[in-house]
């Protein structure tokens, strides 16, 4: 399992490729694809890569599946014994962005999937017949 830890928004995440995150808000549109070259770590197999910040010629490519907003969060403000209350709400603007691939140095990590395999057995089986 190979797996990268990126830097978007201002936070930190672990990403696969393969699995989708909702991230800050990029500034692209829907469907296209969009590369992050803030990487912090890659880790692939036995192999681990830490940058100081960031490795140099790792990028994490992904495509932007939509623009969502999140959970509405309240904040309720109230000072005792004055009668003053504020109740106001936020709902921060997120993108759901699916991992395509992981790249370093030349290399390609991307997901592999059990369907493939399973092709890749039929196709050999109508080849004998």
């Amino acid at each position: 399992m190979s797996y990268a830890i990126i830097e978007t928004g201002g936070k930190q995440i672990r990403v696969e490729p393969g699995r989708y995150y909702d991230i800050e808000l990029l500034p692209v549109d829907e469907q296209s694809t969009h590369t992050i070259d803030k990487v912090l770590l890659i880790h692939d197999e036995d192999d681990i890569s830490i940058g100081q910040p960031f490795i140099e010629g790792a990028t994490v490519e992904g495509t932007v599946i939509q623009h969502r907003r999140g959970k509405k969060v309240i904040v309720y403000k109230m000072r005792p014994k004055k009668k003053t209350r504020k109740k106001r709400g936020h709902r921060q603007e997120i993108t759901r962005f699916m991992i395509d691939s992981i790249n370093y140095n030349g290399k390609t990590l991307t997901a592999t999937t059990a369907t493939s395999g399973a092709e890749v057995v039929e196709d050999s089986s109508d080849e004998e017949e």
